[in-house]
C-alpha cells in the first residue's frame, strides 16, 4: 500500500507544474472559476501525457502486468499509483523522459494560448 504522502507528493509536483503553466500562458486577470477551469483542463491534459509516456516505455510484460493490476475492481486511487511508481522504476531514464514530456506539453499549451489570442 502507498502512503498517503506519496500521492500528496503527485499532486504537489502537478499543482507546481500547472502554476509554471499558468504563467506561461499570460491570461492577464481572469476571474476564479476561469481559473479553476484552465486549472482542471491543464491537468487532466498532463495526467493523460504522463500516463501515455509510462505506458508507451514500458516493457510489453511490464505493461500487461500493470493493466492487469489496474483492472482489479475496488482498486484505490493510493493502490493505482503504487502499482505506476513500480512501473515507473522498470523505465530507464523515467526523470529524463518526464521532463521532455511536461516541457511538450508546456510549449503545445503556451503555443495554443498564442494561437487563440491572435485569433481574437
Amino acid at each position: 500500500m502507498p502512503k498517503n504522502n506519496e500521492n500528496d507528493e503527485l499532486n504537489l509536483f502537478i499543482d507546481r507544474y500547472i502554476d509554471q503553466v499558468m504563467k506561461g500562458l499570460k491570461l492577464g486577470n481572469i476571474d476564479q472559476k476561469t481559473d479553476k477551469t484552465f486549472r482542471e483542463m491543464i491537468r487532466d491534459r498532463t495526467e493523460k501525457r504522463i500516463m501515455r509516456m509510462i505506458i508507451e516505455n514500458l516493457s510489453d510484460s511490464e505493461a500487461d502486468r500493470v493493466t492487469r493490476e489496474l483492472d482489479k475492481t475496488g482498486i484505490t486511487e493510493d493502490e493505482e499509483i503504487e502499482i505506476l511508481m513500480q512501473a515507473i522504476n522498470t523505465i530507464p531514464d523515467f526523470p529524463d523522459k518526464l521532463k521532455d514530456t511536461l516541457r511538450e506539453l508546456y510549449q503545445e499549451l503556451v503555443e495554443d494560448a498564442d494561437e487563440l489570442r491572435k485569433n481574437n
